[in-house]
């Protein structure tokens, strides 16, 4: 390779021991550092090197190649130094900070930067409906979001990752975007500038969990609104009044379709029985509370995962 195309990292220290070059971009960085990060580089810096062994050096410091792309070893390796500086234990990170610490700490075995992105990603789609109402009445988040399009991006990044916990919420929590299905099939600019669009397979998958989250909504949470049975209760006192309530809100619901993303919100009275009687509205929260567990718990199957119980998470 030509060494005029080669460029020097911001991250380069003239005390540093090894140069990472990362496509045509080096990085003079500690053997040290890398080896207290990382049980890779820490095996092979402990394997001796044969006497004459003609490795590729610049300014006395062995050259190591690596078949990633500069810019997530100068996110890593900034992260890597500056941490302290760079962000908080609590502080939100962009979604690709988060996808290198991933693609990188599984690579490489850095086991720290792996179970800080995966524990970011677990608080922000937890597999228990209790933390997820814990989360959902919080404006705190681990995860900054730029746009809608983030989701995708979390949720290619889980599929890559196998982190099979994070998906139903992921991909839930997508349909909250504006014009969900128009972002499914449109290619889209992520943080780094560049362009993508949706791999097939989640297209797919999204497309026929969309049916499925909508026949949800009205057969479970919102299931007691086509239930003349159940509003106005056999003891209503003015059944006519709560039957006029319910279709009310049955066409706010449903009308054009179900809207999924209220499927999981959690029960308001002021919101869903303001206009029925005490007796309806008990009977109604009830309904509503049992048809809210149960989306839940088939959410997972909407597309296409195993049940809660049964997600698994490969970090390594």
């Amino acid at each position: 390779m030509d060494p005029e195309l080669i460029t020097r990292s911001k991250v380069w220290f003239d005390d540093g021991s090894v140069v990472i070059q990362a496509e045509k971009t080096q990085f003079r960085v500690h053997r040290s550092m890398l080896s207290r990060h990382s049980s890779v580089f820490r095996d092979m810096f402990s394997v001796p090197q044969p006497p004459g062994d003609l490795e590729p050096v610049i300014e006395g410091c062995l050259i190591i190649h690596v078949s990633d792309s500069s810019r997530d070893w100068e996110d890593l390796l900034t992260l890597m130094y500056d941490n302290l500086r760079a962000y908080q234990s609590d502080d939100p990170m962009p979604i690709s900070l988060i996808a290198v610490m991933v693609r990188l700490g599984k690579k490489y075995d850095m086991e720290h930067f792996l179970q800080e992105a995966v524990a970011r990603l677990k608080h922000e789609f937890p597999r228990n409906l209790s933390d997820w109402d814990l989360l959902s009445g919080q404006s705190f988040s681990k995860i900054t979001y730029f746009g809608d399009v983030v989701l995708l991006d979390i949720i290619i990044l889980a599929r890559e990752a196998g982190l099979q916990s994070i998906l139903p919420l992921a991909y839930y929590v997508f349909f909250e975007n504006d014009n969900p299905m128009e972002q499914v099939y449109s290619t889209y600019e992520t943080e780094y500038g560049t362009t993508a669009t949706a791999p097939p397979d989640v297209q797919r998958i999204l497309v026929l969990g969309r049916e499925k989250l909508l026949r949800g909504t009205m057969c479970h949470t919102y299931g007691w609104l086509g239930d003349d049975k159940c509003i106005p209760h056999a003891s209503c006192k003015k059944p006519m009044l709560c039957a006029a309530a319910r279709l009310k809100l049955l066409s706010k619901v449903c009308i054009p379709i179900p809207n999924v993303t209220l499927a999981l919100d959690k029960w308001n009275k002021a919101r869903h029985a303001t206009d029925l009687c005490y007796t309806c509205a008990k009977e109604a929260e009830i309904r509503y509370r049992k048809g809210r567990q149960d989306f839940w718990s088939e959410l997972p199957s909407y597309f296409g995962l195993p049940d809660w119980r049964n997600l698994t998470d490969s970090t390594t």
